[in-house]
């Protein structure tokens, strides 16, 4: 059986690392290394990590930086500890679930497998205008991953939780933007391997309830998938979501057809155009926006 690394990104995540932790222990036997750099943090992560170190039978590499400088950046400082190639990235906001570990590993038996990512269950309760749109978003992800990984078209790995081979990763030493998982799983496809969308491999997720900081993420996202676009030249799927006609049927398959329901489609699809206009002409200004939108979230942690 060949070895597997875990790495683990982390800043300001002590709402929900342990539960991360607690899954890695039950989990061991499956595991031969794992690596965690932590960037900065200035909440009680960090502790927490030191106080399951105490305790755990796994062989941990622990990483902690005093300069945060992004996630691409980070995920290299895992790769590059890594002793394995198959490697498995968590978020340290969610809680996988059941036997997704296995799962994931398992894929890689087929030959040619370079990247498998898993689907969030999101815990959201639909009592905001976020939420709704939050669960319009992610389910139509979820339609558009399965039936492009059965097509052999998918790429775009969900960042809380996927694995990878690392020789399949060649060209991601210069990127340090802001969609570092679907730049990873471009470049995986690009040299030539498979990226697949695991029904099986399931883990929760909370996405933003406040639309304020549901906007924060959306932002994040449109100008990462903007320069993406630009870097890896992706005239297929220039926007993704907007553009993509697949996307749009099942985003409006999926909206509810409640007042709330509609009011978030309407809203939800007219932020999305605009900010990915005003992206995409601010993309030769990247260092200012890079430094706007490379903010986290707190609506994300639970």
């Amino acid at each position: 059986m060949e070895k597997v690394s875990v790495c683990i990104t982390l800043f300001n995540e002590e709402k929900g690392i342990s539960r991360v932790l607690n899954y890695l222990d039950a989990n061991s036997s499956l595991i031969d290394q794992v690596i965690i750099v932590s960037d900065a943090c200035v909440d009680c992560t960090d502790q927490i990590v030191l106080d399951w170190l105490d305790h755990s039978c796994l062989q941990v590499l622990f990483i902690q930086r005093n300069k945060r400088t992004g996630r691409a950046d980070a995920v290299r400082e895992c790769l590059k500890a890594s002793s394995s190639d198959l490697n498995v990235f968590f978020a340290g906001d969610i809680s996988p679930v059941g036997a997704s570990l296995s799962n994931l590993i398992r894929y890689f038996e087929s030959p040619g497998v370079g990247a498998v990512t898993g689907h969030p269950v999101l815990i959201n309760d639909k009592s905001t205008l976020a939420d709704y749109l939050s669960f319009l978003i992610w389910s139509s992800h979820d339609a558009i991953g399965k039936k492009q990984s059965s097509h052999g078209t998918f790429f775009h790995l969900n960042g809380e939780m996927f694995a990878l081979r690392k020789h399949c990763l060649s060209g991601f030493d210069f990127y340090n933007g802001l969609a570092e998982d679907a730049m990873m799983g471009a470049l995986i496809r690009r040299n030539g391997f498979k990226v697949l969308w695991a029904a099986d491999v399931t883990y929760l997720m909370k996405y933003p309830s406040d639309l304020s900081e549901y906007l924060k993420v959306r932002k994040r996202c449109c100008y990462g998938r903007i320069e993406l676009w630009h870097l890896c030249n992706l005239q297929k799927y220039p926007f993704y979501e907007v553009s993509h006609p697949e996307y749009l049927v099942n985003v409006l398959q999926s909206c509810d057809r409640s007042f709330k329901g509609v009011l978030s489609l309407l809203f939800g699809s007219t932020a999305e155009i605009l900010m990915r206009i005003y992206y995409r002409v601010s993309l030769h200004r990247k260092r200012n926006v890079f430094d706007e939108l490379w903010k986290p979230a707190e609506g994300t942690k639970w």
